[in-house]
């Protein structure tokens, strides 16, 4: 049997010799060779003097450093282990404060015949101390951090040292998905975004007031003594008892206490069950976004809670400086009952596309492909398989209900008055089809006997002055021919759901759905044009044709074993990419349905046993890359200038250091030196990106409007701390 923690440098040495060039079809010829079971692989103040923030091209290395030094002295192995928070998952260039790595309590305990939690810490200090390196006893918190040297894979961190945190972790499958957090290519948000959403549904879920008074000035009812659920990440979830009264005199306090604490929940499927229904599963809950698709879903077991938990999550991110997507401002300040809120919303789905899928996934997408027959003999229908276009506008929703007409957009529930949505394109189509289309919108539901709501993609053109010299309008980095839109804009519809009397979501009939697209598409006109996903499919077949080894493959399917080592995790990331590279160049030859001749279509979107996957056109990447870096030069200058004052990006982290009693001697004299660089660098970004006439009017616009309300904050700055202070930590 092939052993890959000796074998495995060979092996892959053979094969970089024997490169061939195959098709997919050949791949799955191996595949169902393969008589064994494929092992998956799933991505998941300083206490060390000195340390720095390591960069990402260097976690890799140094973390395999760690395993093979450090975990023997523990007697564990990596699969023991679960490296928690942003580490590793940042964009190249990105870097990290710290590392942090849980490890399997119980199993040390019991491998190393430790009685009690005394003796597993004066083991975990001695292993340290053997290591040779600074290290720190964090009692109060109960982590060991040592100061581990930093393997320099890039060249530049040669000599320096990070903070590596030994989490201890007496339920590690638990710590894994509570910790969690996604690859920076995923979400650029923090993990904490993710970890309040959790922490405040767990809150309301089930919320009992158990002692009330009236407020002697206000009137208002108070809790007075009440229980609770909190969500620990690193635990599970427990029932909590607190009072406002002392036990003493039985009167109130200015602060609550903890009258008693129990672990009623430790199994983190079943806490995602808890959540948010029971078809829930832990490894579609890793991003903030994905946690709050779960919480927007018609599944979801307590809807009247949605927004006292967003609220309640608002109000901490920004307490603590933390930043959050826009759409949890947008979701609050609805005005939407909350009725419709929590029966015939639908909140935004992402779609898994080839080159962003987990090692899992791919192999389930691969497998899927040659269960649908795509094999070296029959290539890959367009057709078949519902191929269209990925448009790239904004995601839409258009609902007829009781009379009424409302729009949706990805994130901000059902809103039936224009002057509830803030987005320009969502409060001017609501308004055109309110006003010129709500009979016709109204005989459709009464031709079809049902309430309905159209999902597509909207392009809003009705604008000034974002339609470019060549007639092109470009949303995000797709160039439309805005000739092909409606004066005030155009819409793609890509579904059609049925609405029940009581407000349920419910599938249609095929021919039902049929016949309401069908009168839809005849209400286009010149004032806004109308498509369905008829007009951008694709046909034809394509040839996936990949460069790859076809020998290494082989023996990666033979032997799950070998995609634990490093050297097969990046050979089967390479395959990954080889077919994303290979999808990517057949959606460059077909071009956009609604664009210029040179313009670059987003993607493709295709449909395999019900299971809806898309891939990215590459090229269409780099422009949106291209179009927005502006935008990202600026929050990267802001960033850097934090980082350069205090040595941390985290801006919780830098209004803790700037709040010091002693901040002004360590921070003021170079604030006051720096801050005139600072604001000339920004006054520079901002008259760059005035003067870039490159940038598409349109998606120009979009950024301009995020731009300028930095930009009036940072020109805000004052040589004194506590305007640096009220900048990062905004009240």
């Amino acid at each position: 049997m092939f052993n890959p923690e000796v074998n495995s440098s060979g092996f892959f040495n053979y094969l970089k010799l024997n490169k061939t060039c195959m098709l997919i079809g050949e791949l799955f010829k191996i595949l169902n060779k393969s008589a064994t079971k494929t092992v998956l692989i799933n991505e998941g103040g300083n206490a060390i003097s000195n340390a720095s923030r390591i960069n990402q091209e260097n976690v890799a290395a140094t973390m395999e450093v760690v395993y093979k030094k450090l975990l023997p002295l523990l007697g564990i192995r990596q699969n023991n282990t679960a490296l928690l928070g942003s580490t590793g998952k940042k964009l190249p260039g990105g870097t990290s404060g710290d590392v942090d790595l849980a490890v399997d309590k119980q199993l040390i305990m019991k491998v190393n015949r430790l009685k009690d939690t005394k003796e597993f810490y004066d083991f975990l200090i001695h292993a340290a101390e053997r290591l040779g390196y600074e290290f720190n006893y964090l009692k109060g918190l109960g982590i060991v951090s040592i100061g581990w040297p930093i393997e320099s894979v890039d060249g530049k961190q040669d000599g320096e040292v990070v903070q590596l945190d030994i989490m201890p972790s007496d339920n590690l499958k638990m710590t894994a998905w509570g910790m969690a957090s996604p690859h920076q290519s995923v979400e650029q948000y923090k993990g904490a975004v993710r970890g309040e959403l959790l922490y405040w549904i767990a809150n309301e879920i089930d919320y009992k007031a158990l002692k009330q008074q009236a407020n002697e000035l206000t009137g208002e009812i108070e809790d007075l003594e009440f229980e609770r659920t909190i969500f620990n990440g690193m635990k599970g979830l427990y029932r909590i008892k607190q009072s406002f009264l002392s036990p003493k005199t039985g009167k109130r306090k200015a602060n609550k206490w903890t009258v008693g604490r129990k672990l009623i929940e430790d199994n983190p499927e079943a806490i995602a069950k808890l959540f948010f229904g029971p078809n829930a599963s832990t490894k579609n809950l890793i991003s903030a976004k994905e946690i709050w698709d779960a919480m927007m879903s018609p599944e979801f077991p307590y809807p009247d809670k949605r927004k006292s938990i967003v609220k309640n999550t608002i109000k901490s991110l920004t307490k603590s400086g933390i930043d959050y997507p826009p759409y949890f401002d947008e979701y609050v300040q609805s005005p939407l009952n909350e009725r419709t809120a929590t029966t015939f919303d639908s909140p935004r789905k992402s779609m898994t596309k080839i080159h962003q899928m987990k090692a899992s996934e791919f192999v389930e997408f691969l497998q899927a492909l040659k269960d649908a027959g795509v094999t070296s003999s029959k290539k890959f229908d367009l057709s078949e398989f519902n191929a269209s276009e990925k448009a790239d506008g904004q995601g839409v929703r258009l609902v007829c209900y009781d009379g009424k007409i409302g729009i949706e957009s990805s994130y901000s529930g059902v809103v039936f008055n224009p002057g509830a949505t803030r987005q320009e394109s969502f409060r001017e189509t609501l308004l055109y089809f309110q006003n010129q289309e709500a009979n016709n919108l109204l005989q459709i539901a009464k031709s079809a006997n049902t309430w309905y709501k159209i999902t597509g993609e909207l392009f809003y053109v009705n604008d000034e002055g974002i339609i470019d010299d060549d007639s092109g309008i470009t949303f995000v980095a797709t160039k439309y021919d805005s000739k092909k839109m409606g004066r005030i804009g155009a819409m793609v519809v890509f579904d059609v759901s049925g609405i029940t009397p009581d407000g349920q979501l419910v599938k249609l009939e095929p021919n039902v759905k049929k016949q309401i697209v069908k009168a839809f598409k005849g209400l286009s006109n010149p004032e806004f044009k109308i498509y369905d996903d008829s007009n951008f499919a694709w046909s034809g077949e394509i040839t996936l044709e990949i460069d790859y080894d076809t020998d290494m493959m082989n023996r990666i399917f033979e032997e799950p074993a070998v995609l634990l080592t490093k050297e097969c995790k990046k050979h089967f990331k390479e395959l990954q990419m080889a077919i994303a590279d290979a999808f990517s160049r057949e959606i460059r030859k077909k071009g956009s349905v609604l664009g210029l001749s040179d313009s670059e279509v987003e993607g493709i979107v295709f449909e395999i046993n019900g299971q809806k996957y898309g891939a990215t056109n590459f090229n269409w990447a780099e422009k949106k890359k291209e179009y927005w870096k502006s935008q990202d030069a600026f929050f990267n200058r802001i960033a850097e200038f934090l980082k350069m004052l205090t040595g941390f990006v985290k801006r919780e982290k830098v209004y803790e250091l700037l709040k010091a009693p002693d901040a002004k001697i360590h921070y003021e004299l170079v604030y006051q030196k720096e801050l005139p660089r600072f604001l000339a660098d920004m006054q520079r970004l901002k008259d760059e990106f005035d003067n870039d006439t490159s940038i598409p009017r349109a998606t120009k616009k979009q950024q301009a409007k995020f731009l300028e309300t930095t930009y009036k904050k940072v020109m805000k700055l004052q040589p004194r701390l506590s305007s640096l202070r009220a900048f990062v930590r905004p009240t």
